[in-house]
């Protein structure tokens, strides 16, 4: 589930569907099927070049035996949705928007990747260098700093599976001109495979990761430069984590785990140095006679 604003939002899935998203323009009262194949990412980017605030939404979809990478874009409320050119016809790809900045990175286990970034919205794309092959790792999470569309994170996972990924090691790299040059930055603590990376867009940025020995966040409040243990949900690791956002400098959430243990939602309303659970709605029993 993704809520572009309080009012728009999207459930999407990966399964088998002619109509793998639904939306809603009325906050979740009610909801409308929207014809797109099955959607694996759905991003919201604020374009603030023409004045005002103004959302728009991009779900990296896919079809067909082999599958077939498809990308589409549309603002909140409307019905139609624009097919767009992907630079890539890979199947394992991450998609990251702000502003009219839209990246696309391929992922290949033991091998760099490759990274295509598009400043038209989607239109047009120029491949970008990637830091990862200096050291030996394959780029495997992307981020765009929220407000900020040129300042991009990379990390560089050498992807070493031993002991269920309890022995690998992640590198992250920052860009401040859209991916054109790349800065090592401080190494995180954790180990594990990479889950989700964000950066809040003042000099805070998180990586969740999962391994058997445990399921980890950890922040950076200083540039990259120091990274920290943040929130640890399971010592058996492999757990799961969704939907890390921030909706402001300052506020943003983390669900964690998503299966085989009890779920949780995090919440930081001072840009990451602390995070409290929120209360989950249950469902009511019905009374029996």
């Amino acid at each position: 589930m993704y809520f572009a604003d309080p009012r728009h939002g999207y459930i999407y899935t990966t399964g088998r569907c002619s109509t793998c998203l639904l939306t809603t323009s009325d906050g979740g009262r009610t909801w409308q099927p929207t014809p797109l194949p099955a959607v694996a990412q759905l991003v919201s980017s604020d374009d603030t070049t023409a004045g005002g605030r103004r959302a728009t939404i991009y779900a990296l979809a896919s079809r067909g035996a082999p599958t077939q990478p498809l990308l589409y874009r549309t603002i909140p409320g409307a019905a139609r949705w624009t097919r767009l050119e992907l630079p890539t016809t890979s199947s394992d790809i991450l998609l990251a928007a702000q502003g009219r900045s839209v990246a696309v990175l391929a992922t290949v286990r033991l091998r760099p990747g490759r990274l295509w970034v598009s400043v038209d919205g989607g239109q047009s794309w120029t491949g970008r260098p990637l830091p990862c092959r200096s050291d030996g790792s394959s780029a495997a999470a992307l981020s765009i700093a929220l407000g900020h569309s040129s300042a991009m994170l990379i990390d560089c996972f050498d992807n070493l599976q031993s002991q269920q990924a309890q022995s690998t090691r992640h590198h992250i790299y920052g860009s401040e001109d859209g991916g054109r040059h790349w800065t090592r930055l401080g190494d995180p603590p954790q180990t594990g495979d990479p889950a989700l990376l964000a950066d809040n867009g003042a000099g805070h940025a998180f990586l969740a990761s999962e391994s058997g020995g445990g399921d980890l966040l950890a922040d950076t409040l200083d540039g990259g430069r120091h990274w920290h243990k943040s929130i640890t949900t399971n010592t058996a690791g492999f757990f799961g984590w969704s939907g890390l956002r921030f909706v402001s400098p300052t506020t943003g959430f983390i669900f964690g785990p998503t299966h085989y243990a009890t779920e949780h939602l995090y919440r930081t309303l001072d840009g990451g140095k602390s995070w409290n659970k929120l209360p989950l709605p249950r469902p009511h029993k019905r009374p029996t006679n």
